[in-house]
């Protein structure tokens, strides 16, 4: 989207566009340039963001060309004098810029090889996948001869690292198996959301947003019946029309509250021990460690209160009406941006297997709700995936643990973690990459 002027400069006009956070039409000016965003007709809910696109067009501090350390640009890429983060930046002409890339991709890779250039740009810098910024990063540095990539996101890193060992598949299998929130409506009675439902956090979607809709179902399932509950230290992390519980705790601490709700579950009879049996492996491994066998630590509502912050009777309370009714366990995104991350999303799944609802309609652990992912929280524009291309030479190998190299595929692990109950089908062990579907009505 840009203010060059065109044919019919002179005469506003509307053209339609597409961001991650909703479509909208540009007005333009008389002059051809940007005079204001309005969001599409037909969005219900649109995003405030939008307002902000012509501002920051016309910005005094937008990046208008190319801009090269000054260091760099006259003492080159061996230069270590410190300057970086204090010298300023020199604009230079596109030519000059694309020269420089140029000869620096041909000096790293004829020194040190394609295992040295790291293909970055995370991506988010517009809707679709054609203009999609890391693919075509991708997609130019495999023309190349191939690059080093990185596993997993900035958005949810933890939760694909541990959730194909946990219920199997890959790394976004917890999202794909989730339930719809018209599934809740019309079968949902409880949502427990860990981290919130921020209503905010549904503006935006990567690839783009047709339709904001997630507080509109939201409010229809108030409307049903289903009742919510905000587990967060913030009370404006669920929708006010929700009335929702709230449920204030210490950041860090959902996993203690967690393993105290799936102790009063266990001892006080209320846990689904059928579907333990028989959709699940590691339950006994799990149950000495609720109950202390295994270290000496009960986890009882007593020991999180300590830990959380939260009352012992309320977490009594709140165990007792995951057991009475069909509940979805919901985790955020913000959850796992911790130390120890991919521990709430495992406790969570553990949490609504030993409730009795998972597998069944309306009712099941899921992660990011009222995050940006489409599928339930609105309906987005189409998009098509640019094709990256192949790699021609080979590169260093791939590791969790440090940046990855594109063309060498990365071999699933089959070793499943120990200590938490593990979502499995007849025919799965819950190794990563096994993928399993349980349906109960």
């Amino acid at each position: 989207m840009t203010s060059t002027p065109n044919p019919g400069a002179g005469t506003p006009r509307r053209v339609p566009t597409a961001t991650h956070w909703g479509n909208y039409e540009v007005v333009t000016d008389g002059d051809g340039g940007i005079d204001k965003l309005e969001p599409a007709a037909d969005d219900p809910r649109p995003s405030p963001i939008g307002r902000g696109v012509a501002d920051a067009h016309h910005a005094r501090n937008r990046i208008l060309q190319p801009m090269v350390r000054r260091g760099w640009l006259e003492r080159g890429p061996r230069y270590d004098g410190g300057g970086r983060g204090a010298e300023p930046f020199v604009p230079v002409s596109w030519d000059e810029a694309g020269s420089l890339i140029a000869a620096e991709l041909d000096r790293v890779r004829e020194t040190h090889g394609n295992e040295a250039i790291y293909g970055g740009s995370y991506g988010w810098g517009s809707a679709g996948r054609f203009h999609h910024a890391q693919s075509q990063v991708h997609r130019f540095l495999n023309v190349l001869g191939g690059f080093t990539s990185s596993v997993g996101s900035y958005s949810a890193a933890a939760m694909e690292a541990v959730m194909p060992h946990v219920i199997g598949g890959g790394p976004w299998n917890a999202v794909a198996q989730n339930p719809l929130w018209r599934e809740i409506a019309d079968h949902g009675e409880l949502v427990v959301s860990f981290g919130g439902l921020a209503a905010k956090n549904a503006q935006a979607n990567s690839g783009g947003v047709g339709r904001h809709q997630a507080v509109d179902w939201q409010r229809r399932c108030r409307d049903n019946g289903v009742a919510f509950v905000n587990v967060s230290p913030w009370r404006s992390d669920a929708h006010e029309a929700l009335g929702a519980d709230w449920v204030p705790l210490r950041p860090n601490t959902d996993v203690p509250l967690m393993l105290a709700l799936a102790h009063v579950l266990i001892t006080e009879g209320r846990y689904d021990a059928d579907f333990m049996v028989r959709c699940c492996t590691g339950f006994e491994v799990f149950e000495r460690y609720v109950l202390g066998r295994s270290d000496g630590v009960v986890k009882d509502p007593a020991w999180a209160a300590e830990l959380t912050g939260v009352d012992p009777a309320t977490i009594v309370g709140l165990a007792r009406r995951i057991a009475r009714h069909r509940t979805v366990i919901n985790v955020s995104f913000s959850v796992q941006r911790q130390d120890h991350g991919e521990q709430p999303y495992w406790a969570a799944v553990v949490l609504a297997a030993l409730s009795g609802s998972m597998g069944r309609p309306g009712a099941a652990s899921r992660p990011r709700w009222a995050s940006r992912r489409p599928v339930w929280s609105a309906s987005a524009t189409p998009s098509r995936r640019c094709r990256r291309g192949t790699t021609r030479s080979g590169c260093s190998s791939r590791s969790r643990a440090s940046p990855t190299c594109c063309c060498t595929p990365e071999s699933p692990s089959t070793t499943t973690a120990a200590g938490c109950a593990t979502r499995t089908s007849a025919s799965s062990t819950g190794r990563a990459g096994t993928p399993s579907t349980i349906i109960r009505t």
